[in-house]
């Protein structure tokens, strides 16, 4: 291996880790911002002491599954690749099953910038922040609807920011490197998210 590939992979390697404990900063600090003005979250439609009785399964889950899904639905069509067709697969499902009328027209719409990106040859800059603005708008089906409705514009910011940050994240990273890079980003970042909760 060329001295000059080796040393991109290593500035990679340091942009990863530094990206990835900035954003661990972040979340501590959201966290403190969220507890010194008494912002409480609202419920997670999965009780929580469901969660910690199977650490392990929901573990598994948010740290393989959520991001190989998601990363797959939003960041894999980013750069033009033969496999957006799971894309679609898992965009489809998703409407099928999704509860909320909003999301389903979201991820529709996003769907078609899919189709419309790849099919004329496009730019994916659009693409992009459509894939951003529906990641960080698909976590409002993680809490019951009525408390997301009683919380104030601020509240929702702190709510769903760290979601709008890692979906730029993974999005710069599956385009300036590669959609391992950006999934196994999702997965690391869900990791810490699960650790901060248990301790």
């Amino acid at each position: 291996m060329s001295y000059k590939i080796q040393k991109m992979k290593y500035q990679n390697t340091i942009i990863f880790i530094v990206i990835l404990m900035l954003n661990l900063l972040f979340l501590l600090l959201i966290n403190s911002i969220e507890n010194s003005l008494n912002i409480t979250y609202p419920t997670l439609i999965i009780n929580e002491q469901e969660i910690m009785n199977n650490i392990f399964f929901y573990s598994l889950f948010l740290i393989i599954i959520t991001p190989l899904i998601e990363e797959v639905l939003y960041r894999l069509p980013l750069i033009y690749n033969p496999l957006i067709i799971i894309s679609f697969l898992i965009g489809f499902i998703y409407i099928l099953i999704l509860d909320l009328f909003l999301l389903k027209i979201m991820i529709g719409i996003y769907l078609i910038a899919i189709a419309l990106t790849h099919y004329l040859k496009l730019s994916t800059t659009t693409l992009t922040i459509i894939s951003i603005l529906v990641f960080t708008a698909s976590h409002i089906g993680n809490y019951k609807q009525s408390e997301l409705l009683s919380m104030s514009l601020i509240e929702l910011s702190f709510l769903f920011l760290p979601q709008f940050i890692v979906g730029m994240v993974t999005s710069y990273f599956r385009k300036k490197n590669n959609f391992l890079t950006a999934l196994s980003y999702h997965s690391i970042y869900n990791g810490m998210i699960i650790a901060i909760a248990i301790f």
